[in-house]
């Protein structure tokens, strides 16, 4: 992860502020560039079995991460894994080793036999989101009657013929991105996709596929495996919400789609420009969050009477280091710890909740390390600064919220104006002072109490109870 959080100078933040929105532009093209390849493509070898449609995710990681991070100011390290890059690697690509291909996973079926040997016809793969908390039953009866799968190889017909369809993929993003060094590109990519993909398909035993988030390279290879023998891919999304929300190309290129049944949270569904599917699902089915069902307090007036002695919880984001991509997903760490500072500064008794798949943050504060949903009564306003799953979590409150929009992520207009009537929004200007702006938000808070109205979020989090089949779903019940 990162090395040393150091903040970044004034100067530094303005030239980073402007490279992060140089970088979102470039990786729409990035995004588009590889869309048309893809339905090039899917003329010769399919929708499923289609190399750009594997690695569309690794090749938005990779070439979004070089141009990213050629414009850092700060090293966070040299290790990479692959298709991640490094500031220097970024500048300057160099032959990558083998092990940084490498996903962790298993290669054999040497797992406890509760996960290698299900009782159903049902291939499990990674990141299934059955809540561990909430619907602690579900879950272990998922897993046991489920079969949890190791690494996998996925089948790409006409292989060497595709390797080379590749190979034009990277030298002309190369090209127009000015990345030099293209042998150790070429090189670095067919290393990676030999080791990922097969010309051998073999027979699957299981009848169907249950499957997180295809943001995963291990759940792509499985859903590509499944689809391309007719057989069914149930694909689940995460983060408590419909991820229609999002108007980001990851969205539609992992997850809402690569499989042919999608589940969903709630009941309405947005369209944004960037977040259509590369081959939609058959269908889609609605479900319940379990923990928005339990923190939810719904109200067309959501509000408290503030005062001086307010206790703020922060609930930010996580520092990336070298695992940045675009479009939307991040600052530079330097410059988040550079807009932290100046938070921490106008708010001294703030509390920031520790986020658990990141690096401490630099800060002599208090740190709240509990699950946020036992955090939301323990405070008067919480303070955000990216939409994620914890801020559903908090808009599903009763507290008032102050929404700091610093640039992050790309909401669905619809969505974003929800949002809005939801806190106390406030567009962050990078060129003007951060201390008016940010004490401007607490004293408006608490000189003008006002109310903000969560009855939307139930559709995008809930179903009707009897309406929610995530249960049936799971294990083809009624098919």
């Amino acid at each position: 992860m990162t090395e040393k959080l150091s903040r970044l100078s004034d100067g530094q933040a303005i030239a980073a502020i402007r490279s992060y929105h140089q970088a979102n532009a470039l990786s729409l093209e990035i995004y588009s560039y590889l869309l048309n390849s893809y339905y090039n493509l899917s003329a010769d070898y399919g929708p499923h079995g289609n190399i750009v449609g594997l690695f569309f995710h690794d090749l938005m990681v990779h070439f979004s991460g070089v141009i990213i991070q050629r414009e850092f100011f700060g090293n966070y390290g040299e290790s990479i894994k692959f298709p991640y890059v490094s500031r220097s690697y970024a500048k300057n690509p160099f032959f990558v080793d083998a092990n940084s291909y490498y996903d962790g996973k298993k290669i054999d079926n040497s797992y406890p036999l509760w996960r290698a040997k299900g009782v159903l016809p049902i291939a499990a793969g990674d990141a299934v989101p059955i809540d561990a908390r909430y619907q602690r039953w579900l879950r272990t009866c998922f897993s046991l009657l489920s079969h949890y799968q190791p690494f996998t190889k996925a089948f790409l017909p006409k292989r060497q013929k595709q390797f080379g369809a590749l190979t034009d993929v990277v030298s002309e993003l190369a090209n127009i991105l000015c990345i030099p060094k293209l042998d150790c590109l070429i090189h670095n990519w067919r290393e990676y996709v030999s080791y990922h993909t097969s010309t051998k398909e073999s027979i699957i035993p299981e009848k169907r596929l249950v499957t997180g988030s295809r943001a995963s390279l291990q759940n792509r290879k499985l859903a590509i495996n499944f689809l391309q023998q007719a057989k069914p891919v149930i694909g689940i999304t995460h983060g408590e919400i419909t991820n229609t929300i999002f108007d980001e190309p990851l969205f539609g290129y992992a997850e809402l789609g690569f499989c042919s049944v999608l589940i969903d949270y709630g009941e309405r569904r947005l369209e944004g420009s960037h977040n259509k599917p590369l081959l939609g699902p058959k269908r889609t089915s609605s479900r319940t969050s379990a923990v928005i069902k339990r923190s939810y307090k719904k109200g067309g007036e959501v509000w408290q009477q503030t005062r001086r002695q307010n206790k703020l919880l922060y609930v930010p984001t996580q520092y990336n280091g070298n695992f940045h991509y675009g479009p939307y997903r991040g600052f530079e760490d330097g410059l988040y710890t550079n807009w932290q500072a100046k938070l921490v500064a106008v708010f001294p008794g703030l509390t920031i909740k520790a986020h658990p798949k990141s690096v401490p943050p630099p800060f002599r504060v208090r740190i709240d390390s509990r699950p946020l949903e036992d955090c939301l009564l323990d405070y008067d306003v919480f303070v955000l600064d990216y939409y994620s799953t914890a801020a559903t979590i908090v808009l599903s409150s009763d507290r008032p919220v102050i929404f700091f929009d610093i640039g992050f992520r790309n909401l669905v207009p619809d969505y974003l104006e929800l949002v809005r009537n939801r806190c106390y929004y406030v567009d962050i200007d990078w060129n003007n002072d951060f201390n008016d702006q940010i004490g401007q938000a607490i004293n408006g808070l608490l000189e003008a109490p006002r109310s903000w109205n969560n009855s939307f979020l139930g559709e995008f989090s809930l179903t009707p109870n009897r309406s929610d089949k995530f249960p049936q779903e799971l294990f083809g019940i009624g098919e």
